[in-house]
């Protein structure tokens, strides 16, 4: 079955990816047993190559649209002096 409207496969993809990202990053705060920011989420996974593997093959994705997405959906990345 092929679908008329490639936007849907688009929204799809961007809902599961979101998801994916959300329970990452509850998993990441039951493991540290304290709540963790956007930024410290980030270098969390950016440092551990084992998560990052993880994460990615979770998302199926590449690092560096992983970068984009969280840096499109956290504004705050790109202000941050912690990541710089």
């Amino acid at each position: 079955m092929q679908l008329d409207n490639p936007d849907s496969i688009t929204i799809i993809n961007q809902d599961e990816l979101t998801e994916t990202i959300n329970q990452f990053g509850s998993l990441l705060t039951i493991l540290s047993n304290k709540p963790i920011s956007c930024v410290t989420f980030f270098l969390i996974i950016q440092k551990n190559k084992d998560l990052k593997r993880v994460l990615l093959e979770m998302t199926d994705v590449s690092w560096y649209e992983l970068v984009a997405y969280l840096a499109h959906r956290y504004p705050v990345l790109n202000k941050s002096k912690k990541i710089k």
